[in-house]
């Protein structure tokens, strides 16, 4: 009786542990912030009620606030955007987040959770007008490519597979570009999955932008025909 009782508890402790290691709020959408007019600042809240479940660091320090719909002039931080916020600064859902490089040096969400065993690849939406992100798992950088193009985001996927079935830090930074005399970098971000497929052959990426260039084209042509 004593041996079964010990058991049942060491397998309530695997299962929590194991649901506590799970990635958790990948698509922002967990935020528990004021639900402001549109276009009006929340000020500054805590991260772990704007992106619970991520940690937030700036040059290796970790920040504790972040801003509510609204956006750096200079410095580096992070920002959760939504609900009520202009839609091209909402990637999908009710809630994009914000990453901003800006002085002293990069910004950086970061994460460790459980990679699914059926990992093959991580796929995510960003917009970054200079394209100066980085990415990585475990402390390796993936490389990711773009997959789609739309007016509000790029679909970017990377290779993952060498991670599945691991508990692993999930890294997103976006980088400071003043120290080569450039100005605030800002990374939006959404929708982060792990997927079971695999990334396109570089050959396949080509043919997957002329589609979605496209599409873009196509779209705008329709809008404009109907205005």
């Amino acid at each position: 009786m004593k041996t079964k009782a010990s058991l049942l508890l060491a397998f309530f402790i695997l299962q929590s542990l194991l649901k506590a290691a799970v990635f958790q709020n990948l698509d922002f959408e967990s935020a528990s912030v004021p639900d402001i007019p549109l276009n009006q600042s929340g000020g500054l809240v805590s991260v772990s009620a704007g992106l619970p479940g991520w940690t937030l660091d700036v040059g290796g320090l970790q920040i504790n606030e972040i801003l509510h719909n609204d956006y750096s002039i200079g410095s580096s931080i992070a920002s959760i955007l939504g609900p009520n916020s202009p839609s091209l600064a909402i990637l999908d859902g009710h809630y994009t987040a914000l990453l901003t490089a800006g002085t002293p040096t990069d910004i950086s969400l970061s994460q460790i959770g459980f990679v699914p065993g059926n990992t093959r690849s991580i796929v995510f939406e960003a917009r970054s007008a200079s394209g100066l992100f980085a990415v990585s798992i475990g402390g390796s950088a993936i490389p990711v490519f773009p997959l789609q193009t739309t007016s509000s985001y790029t679909l970017y996927a990377g290779d993952t597979e060498q991670f599945a079935g691991q508990t692993r830090e999930l890294r997103f930074s976006a980088i400071s570009t003043f120290s080569q005399g450039g100005g605030i970098n800002p990374l939006f971000l959404d929708s982060i999955q792990f997927s079971p497929m695999p990334v396109p052959e570089p050959s396949t990426f080509a043919i997957l932008t002329l589609i979605g260039a496209f599409g873009v084209g196509w779209q705008l042509r329709k809008k404009s025909k109907g205005s």
